[in-house]
């Protein structure tokens, strides 16, 4: 399933280290949304899920990679 690192901003199938947080915690990304709503190589279902992740207040996603250079807050990522 296509989804996008919140880090990177690259939408591909790797797998996501996923952080919660309080509601309201991250910030909405309206370049991301805008870019992502603007791709014609996304199906309408990737596009919906991807820009409900980049909506969502509470979570992130990262690349286990792009996370881990970030320093990983719960220190997984630079086991993967």
């Amino acid at each position: 399933m296509l989804r996008i690192c919140d880090s990177c901003g690259v939408i591909d199938e790797e797998p996501r280290h996923m952080h919660l947080n309080a509601p309201g915690t991250v910030p909405v990304n309206a370049a991301q949304v805008a870019s992502v709503g603007a791709r014609t190589d996304l199906s309408d279902e990737d596009r919906v899920r991807i820009i409900t992740d980049i909506m969502d207040t509470e979570q992130i996603l990262k690349h286990f990679a792009c996370c881990a250079a970030e320093g990983c807050p719960d220190g997984t990522c630079g086991s993967n």
